[in-house]
């Protein structure tokens, strides 16, 4: 999963843009992106729900395109249920076994689910449940790339100003 952070629809920051040759392979630029990067992941990361950290850590961003007219800021999770943490699921669902008849978990006396293998009698104090199907709820949606996004835009459309006017003063001086 990847978000892409665009700007759009400035033309004072377009009309800036034309006058600056070269701005876009500037290591200035580069090191701006760079820094927002850093600071995109560290803040995805603190607002990630961690409860196996595995999500936490897997979370990353890059640089594309630098040196071209389009340079991109990507960040993405690399696990296959991030967008599921990110956007949540639709409402009530239904789970049934996709190879065998039947669904199997086992649960201690707390609730908890607990791992057994298939065909082992379980120990005492499991319980085992089968079932041809059950409903699962849903996910509540547990946003970290939006939240992270909205703290991240203002301060790297500052720094990329900042640095365009610097570019321009030094072009013609």
């Amino acid at each position: 999963m990847s978000i892409k952070i665009s700007l759009f629809g400035t033309e004072i920051l377009a009309g800036m843009l034309s006058r600056a040759s070269g701005f876009v392979i500037s290591p200035r630029l580069r090191r701006v992106l760079e820094d927002a990067k850093n600071v995109g992941v560290a803040g995805a990361r603190k607002f990630v729900p961690r409860r196996s950290h595995f999500l936490h850590s897997r979370i990353g961003g890059e640089v594309k395109d630098f040196g071209t007219d389009n340079p991109k800021l990507l960040f993405g999770a690399n696990t296959n249920y991030a967008k599921f943490v990110e956007f949540g699921t639709k409402g009530p669902y239904e789970i049934r076994p996709r190879t065998k008849r039947w669904l199997r978990w086992t649960e201690n006396s707390r609730g908890t689910r607990v791992s057994t293998p298939p065909g082992i009698i379980p120990p005492a104090g499991l319980t085992v449940h089968w079932r041809r199907r059950v409903m699962h709820p849903g996910i509540k949606a547990q946003p970290y790339f939006g939240p992270m996004l909205e703290k991240l835009k203002p301060r790297l459309l500052m720094a990329i100003k900042r640095v365009l006017n610097e570019h321009i003063k030094a072009a013609g001086a």
